[in-house]
């Protein structure tokens, strides 16, 4: 069971579903970029302009609890990234990392998620 869903709530967890609000889903994709090494840092402004976006879309992830707990940690972020449609884009290594909303579905660019994996 996963499923976008259009309502915002509180981050929830049960023993059935996982459930992300807007500043949930940046912070989790944050986590994931930074703990994979695929990011040194993320700028904070294009951090909260991709919140304030899924926001106004009332955009929520859902998950199951139990597919959750079969992925690895790339491929949560992959999820992540695909169901938000949250874009990611590194201009060089000394720069943080952006995030922005794009409009149909996610997009990684340089190397960040693809070319080490």
């Amino acid at each position: 069971m996963l499923f976008f869903s259009r309502r915002p709530i509180s981050i929830q967890s049960s023993a059935k579903v996982l459930a992300f609000d807007p500043p949930a889903i940046v912070r989790a994709i944050t986590f994931h970029l930074l703990d994979e090494g695929n990011a040194r840092t993320i700028n904070r402004e294009s951090s909260q302009t991709a919140v304030d976006a899924l926001s106004r879309r009332k955009s929520q992830l859902i998950i199951s609890a139990s597919l959750w707990a079969t992925m690895n940690n790339v491929q949560r972020l992959q999820w992540l990234l695909k169901q938000s449609h949250i874009v990611v884009t590194s201009p060089s290594s000394s720069r943080p990392a952006r995030l922005s909303v794009g409009r149909w579905r996610a997009l990684v660019t340089s190397e960040l998620i693809w070319g080490r994996h």
